[in-house]
Protein backbone atom coordinates (compact mmCIF):
# COMPACT_ATOMS: atom_id res chain seq x y z
CA UNK A 1 0.00 0.00 0.00
CA UNK A 2 1.51 3.23 -1.49
CA UNK A 3 1.51 6.07 1.81
CA UNK A 4 1.14 9.71 0.87
CA UNK A 5 4.75 11.52 1.24
CA UNK A 6 3.19 14.95 1.92
CA UNK A 7 1.56 15.65 5.63
CA UNK A 8 -2.11 15.45 5.18
CA UNK A 9 -4.22 18.38 7.17
CA UNK A 10 -6.97 19.15 5.02
CA UNK A 11 -8.68 17.14 2.36
CA UNK A 12 -7.22 18.84 -0.54
CA UNK A 13 -4.10 17.36 0.34
CA UNK A 14 -5.11 13.81 0.03
CA UNK A 15 -3.37 12.54 -3.46
CA UNK A 16 -6.09 12.16 -6.16
CA UNK A 17 -6.54 8.47 -6.79
CA UNK A 18 -4.04 6.95 -4.78
CA UNK A 19 -5.41 4.46 -1.74
CA UNK A 20 -4.96 5.79 1.89
CA UNK A 21 -5.13 4.00 4.81
CA UNK A 22 -7.36 6.26 6.84
CA UNK A 23 -8.73 6.08 10.47
CA UNK A 24 -11.68 8.03 11.08
CA UNK A 25 -14.79 9.03 13.46
CA UNK A 26 -18.36 8.20 11.98
CA UNK A 27 -21.27 11.25 12.65
CA UNK A 28 -22.63 10.82 16.60
CA UNK A 29 -25.68 11.83 15.19
CA UNK A 30 -26.22 10.04 12.00
CA UNK A 31 -25.96 6.41 10.86
CA UNK A 32 -24.72 5.20 7.55
CA UNK A 33 -27.20 5.85 4.93
CA UNK A 34 -27.90 3.50 1.41
CA UNK A 35 -30.22 4.12 -1.71
CA UNK A 36 -31.06 2.11 -4.58
CA UNK A 37 -28.73 3.62 -7.83
CA UNK A 38 -29.73 0.85 -10.56
CA UNK A 39 -32.83 -0.91 -10.07
CA UNK A 40 -32.25 -2.80 -13.29
CA UNK A 41 -29.03 -3.96 -11.78
CA UNK A 42 -29.73 -4.03 -8.16
CA UNK A 43 -27.03 -2.02 -7.00
CA UNK A 44 -26.62 0.29 -4.28
CA UNK A 45 -24.70 3.15 -2.65
CA UNK A 46 -23.71 3.70 0.56
CA UNK A 47 -23.14 7.06 2.46
CA UNK A 48 -20.95 7.35 6.28
CA UNK A 49 -20.88 10.55 7.59
CA UNK A 50 -17.22 11.51 9.31
CA UNK A 51 -16.61 13.78 11.63
CA UNK A 52 -12.52 13.57 12.57
CA UNK A 53 -10.03 11.38 10.36
CA UNK A 54 -6.59 10.94 9.91
CA UNK A 55 -4.45 9.54 7.16
CA UNK A 56 -2.05 7.02 8.23
CA UNK A 57 -0.32 8.30 11.55
CA UNK A 58 -0.73 11.64 10.24
CA UNK A 59 -2.60 14.69 12.77
CA UNK A 60 -6.45 14.32 13.17
CA UNK A 61 -8.06 16.18 10.78
CA UNK A 62 -11.78 17.57 12.05
CA UNK A 63 -13.37 18.72 8.52
CA UNK A 64 -16.32 16.61 7.70
CA UNK A 65 -15.83 13.80 5.18
CA UNK A 66 -18.16 11.31 3.76
CA UNK A 67 -17.29 7.70 3.13
CA UNK A 68 -18.77 6.34 0.26
CA UNK A 69 -19.35 2.64 -1.45
CA UNK A 70 -20.53 3.20 -4.77
CA UNK A 71 -22.41 0.08 -7.20
CA UNK A 72 -22.75 -2.46 -4.23
CA UNK A 73 -24.79 -5.51 -4.21
CA UNK A 74 -27.78 -5.40 -1.67
CA UNK A 75 -26.70 -7.38 1.05
CA UNK A 76 -22.95 -6.04 0.70
CA UNK A 77 -24.18 -2.55 0.81
CA UNK A 78 -26.74 -3.40 3.92
CA UNK A 79 -24.02 -4.99 5.91
CA UNK A 80 -21.83 -2.08 5.84
CA UNK A 81 -24.30 -0.34 6.98
CA UNK A 82 -24.63 -1.74 9.82
CA UNK A 83 -21.14 -2.32 10.60
CA UNK A 84 -21.21 1.97 10.42
CA UNK A 85 -23.15 3.01 13.54
CA UNK A 86 -23.10 6.72 14.91
CA UNK A 87 -19.86 7.09 17.11
CA UNK A 88 -17.58 4.63 16.29
CA UNK A 89 -14.23 4.71 15.38
CA UNK A 90 -12.98 2.69 11.44
CA UNK A 91 -10.45 2.23 9.63
CA UNK A 92 -10.20 1.57 5.83
CA UNK A 93 -9.07 2.24 2.84
CA UNK A 94 -10.15 5.23 0.61
CA UNK A 95 -9.22 7.17 -2.43
CA UNK A 96 -10.26 10.58 -2.82
CA UNK A 97 -12.24 10.53 -7.01
CA UNK A 98 -11.25 13.28 -9.82
CA UNK A 99 -14.29 14.77 -9.56
CA UNK A 100 -16.81 14.99 -6.66
CA UNK A 101 -19.91 15.98 -9.15
CA UNK A 102 -22.27 17.87 -6.96
CA UNK A 103 -21.46 15.66 -4.05
CA UNK A 104 -19.65 17.25 -0.76
CA UNK A 105 -15.69 15.81 -0.16
CA UNK A 106 -15.50 12.52 0.03
CA UNK A 107 -13.72 9.43 -0.62
CA UNK A 108 -14.49 6.30 -2.30
CA UNK A 109 -13.75 2.95 -0.36
CA UNK A 110 -11.48 0.33 -1.50
CA UNK A 111 -12.27 -2.91 0.11
CA UNK A 112 -13.86 -3.31 3.35
CA UNK A 113 -14.53 -1.39 6.91
CA UNK A 114 -12.78 -2.14 10.07
CA UNK A 115 -13.00 -1.15 13.54
CA UNK A 116 -10.79 0.87 14.55
CA UNK A 117 -7.47 -0.48 16.50
CA UNK A 118 -7.48 2.61 18.38
CA UNK A 119 -10.06 5.21 19.10
CA UNK A 120 -9.54 8.92 17.72
CA UNK A 121 -9.96 11.73 20.01
CA UNK A 122 -13.39 12.39 19.87
CA UNK A 123 -14.19 16.45 19.13
CA UNK A 124 -16.05 18.01 21.57
CA UNK A 125 -19.46 18.24 21.49
CA UNK A 126 -22.18 20.52 22.39
CA UNK A 127 -23.96 20.59 26.04
CA UNK A 128 -27.42 20.01 26.00
CA UNK A 129 -28.94 18.13 28.66
CA UNK A 130 -30.71 15.00 28.33
CA UNK A 131 -33.34 14.01 30.85
CA UNK A 132 -33.13 10.11 32.27
CA UNK A 133 -36.08 9.69 31.86
CA UNK A 134 -39.67 10.87 30.51
CA UNK A 135 -43.28 10.03 30.51
CA UNK A 136 -44.74 10.51 26.97
CA UNK A 137 -48.56 10.18 26.56
CA UNK A 138 -48.03 7.49 23.97
CA UNK A 139 -45.22 5.59 24.78
CA UNK A 140 -45.38 5.65 28.41
CA UNK A 141 -42.35 5.73 30.34
CA UNK A 142 -38.95 6.75 28.17
CA UNK A 143 -35.58 5.28 30.05
CA UNK A 144 -32.55 6.43 28.91
CA UNK A 145 -29.04 4.55 28.46
CA UNK A 146 -26.01 6.86 28.21
CA UNK A 147 -23.83 4.17 27.66
CA UNK A 148 -25.78 3.65 24.51
CA UNK A 149 -27.63 6.81 24.32
CA UNK A 150 -30.79 5.51 23.76
CA UNK A 151 -34.45 5.92 25.03
CA UNK A 152 -36.32 2.14 25.66
CA UNK A 153 -39.71 1.96 26.10
CA UNK A 154 -42.22 -1.53 26.06
CA UNK A 155 -45.22 -1.78 24.34
CA UNK A 156 -47.80 -4.83 22.83
CA UNK A 157 -48.75 -4.86 19.35
CA UNK A 158 -51.90 -8.10 19.32
CA UNK A 159 -51.02 -9.00 22.52
CA UNK A 160 -47.22 -9.40 21.47
CA UNK A 161 -44.42 -7.63 23.47
CA UNK A 162 -42.55 -5.08 21.33
CA UNK A 163 -39.34 -3.16 22.42
CA UNK A 164 -38.95 0.19 21.05
CA UNK A 165 -35.74 2.19 21.13
CA UNK A 166 -35.01 6.17 20.38
CA UNK A 167 -31.16 6.63 19.37
CA UNK A 168 -30.92 10.18 20.52
CA UNK A 169 -28.41 12.31 20.33
CA UNK A 170 -29.98 14.79 22.68
CA UNK A 171 -33.76 15.91 24.17
CA UNK A 172 -34.91 18.30 21.17
CA UNK A 173 -33.90 15.50 19.14
CA UNK A 174 -36.28 12.82 20.79
CA UNK A 175 -39.04 15.38 20.84
CA UNK A 176 -38.35 15.63 17.09
CA UNK A 177 -38.59 11.84 16.76
CA UNK A 178 -41.37 11.36 18.73
CA UNK A 179 -43.45 13.83 16.90
CA UNK A 180 -42.60 11.27 14.01
CA UNK A 181 -42.90 7.95 15.72
CA UNK A 182 -46.81 9.26 17.39
CA UNK A 183 -47.70 9.48 14.04
CA UNK A 184 -46.62 6.07 12.68
CA UNK A 185 -47.90 4.52 15.52
CA UNK A 186 -51.51 5.60 14.72
CA UNK A 187 -50.85 4.08 11.41
CA UNK A 188 -49.51 0.62 13.01
CA UNK A 189 -52.05 -2.02 11.64
CA UNK A 190 -51.28 -0.89 7.87
CA UNK A 191 -47.68 -0.04 9.27
CA UNK A 192 -47.48 -3.31 10.45
CA UNK A 193 -49.45 -4.87 8.04
CA UNK A 194 -47.50 -3.39 5.36
CA UNK A 195 -43.79 -4.72 6.91
CA UNK A 196 -45.14 -8.10 6.80
CA UNK A 197 -46.55 -8.04 3.21
CA UNK A 198 -43.15 -6.45 2.10
CA UNK A 199 -40.85 -9.52 4.08
CA UNK A 200 -42.78 -12.16 2.14
CA UNK A 201 -42.50 -10.16 -1.83
CA UNK A 202 -38.73 -10.35 -0.45
CA UNK A 203 -38.56 -14.01 0.60
CA UNK A 204 -41.16 -15.10 -2.34
CA UNK A 205 -38.38 -13.18 -4.31
CA UNK A 206 -35.24 -14.83 -3.79
CA UNK A 207 -35.64 -17.13 -0.54
CA UNK A 208 -38.37 -19.50 -1.53
CA UNK A 209 -36.16 -22.45 -2.18
CA UNK A 210 -35.27 -22.62 1.28
CA UNK A 211 -38.32 -23.04 2.42
CA UNK A 212 -38.22 -26.12 4.75
CA UNK A 213 -41.88 -27.82 4.25
CA UNK A 214 -40.97 -27.80 0.82
CA UNK A 215 -43.77 -30.26 0.17
CA UNK A 216 -46.39 -27.50 1.68
CA UNK A 217 -46.86 -24.58 -0.42
CA UNK A 218 -45.68 -21.31 1.44
CA UNK A 219 -49.30 -19.51 1.08
CA UNK A 220 -49.11 -15.54 2.34
CA UNK A 221 -51.51 -17.02 5.16
CA UNK A 222 -48.74 -19.05 6.60
CA UNK A 223 -45.87 -17.13 6.24
CA UNK A 224 -47.72 -14.25 8.41
CA UNK A 225 -48.08 -17.36 10.66
CA UNK A 226 -44.62 -17.93 11.45
CA UNK A 227 -43.10 -14.53 11.29
CA UNK A 228 -45.72 -13.35 13.52
CA UNK A 229 -45.58 -9.20 13.95
CA UNK A 230 -42.58 -7.06 15.08
CA UNK A 231 -40.70 -7.81 18.07
CA UNK A 232 -38.63 -4.60 17.70
CA UNK A 233 -38.78 -1.02 16.83
CA UNK A 234 -35.87 1.66 16.66
CA UNK A 235 -36.39 5.59 15.49
CA UNK A 236 -32.84 6.86 14.55
CA UNK A 237 -32.43 10.84 13.04
CA UNK A 238 -30.45 11.03 9.66
CA UNK A 239 -29.50 14.50 8.04
CA UNK A 240 -32.76 15.64 9.70
CA UNK A 241 -35.06 13.06 8.25
CA UNK A 242 -36.64 9.80 10.75
CA UNK A 243 -35.93 7.09 9.91
CA UNK A 244 -37.62 3.40 11.38
CA UNK A 245 -36.54 0.01 11.46
CA UNK A 246 -39.32 -2.51 12.03
CA UNK A 247 -37.50 -6.02 13.33
CA UNK A 248 -39.08 -9.42 13.27
CA UNK A 249 -37.70 -13.25 14.00
CA UNK A 250 -39.24 -16.56 12.74
CA UNK A 251 -36.61 -19.25 12.99
CA UNK A 252 -39.03 -21.82 10.68
CA UNK A 253 -38.38 -18.75 7.88
CA UNK A 254 -34.60 -17.19 8.44
CA UNK A 255 -33.06 -19.83 10.95
CA UNK A 256 -30.87 -17.60 13.12
CA UNK A 257 -31.47 -14.11 10.97
CA UNK A 258 -33.72 -11.68 12.07
CA UNK A 259 -35.64 -9.67 9.30
CA UNK A 260 -35.69 -5.64 9.12
CA UNK A 261 -37.92 -3.16 7.41
CA UNK A 262 -36.17 -0.06 7.19
CA UNK A 263 -37.83 3.12 6.12
CA UNK A 264 -38.99 6.63 6.54
CA UNK A 265 -43.20 6.60 5.78
CA UNK A 266 -45.61 3.52 6.00
CA UNK A 267 -45.62 3.08 2.51
CA UNK A 268 -41.39 3.77 2.21
CA UNK A 269 -39.87 0.38 3.13
CA UNK A 270 -36.87 -1.84 2.55
CA UNK A 271 -36.31 -5.33 3.69
CA UNK A 272 -33.02 -6.51 4.44
CA UNK A 273 -31.56 -9.45 7.29
CA UNK A 274 -30.42 -8.46 10.93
Amino acid sequence: MAKSKKIVTTFKDLPVGKPVEISALIDSESWGSRRLTNERKNTWDVTVLLVAWQVGDGPIIREGLSLRAIDWDKESSATLVRQCPRGRAIQFTGIRPKNLGIFRPFVKLVGSVEKAKQPLVKPPTKKNATPQEITDKVFGQLKYDRKSRVYTCEKTFRNQPLSIEFEAADAEQLDTMLAAAKGLWKQRNAWFGKWRDSAFEDYMDGMVDEWWQGDRPLTRALFNKHLGWPCGLSFRMEEGVVHFCLTGLSEALYGDHGIDGWGTEVDDMEISFA
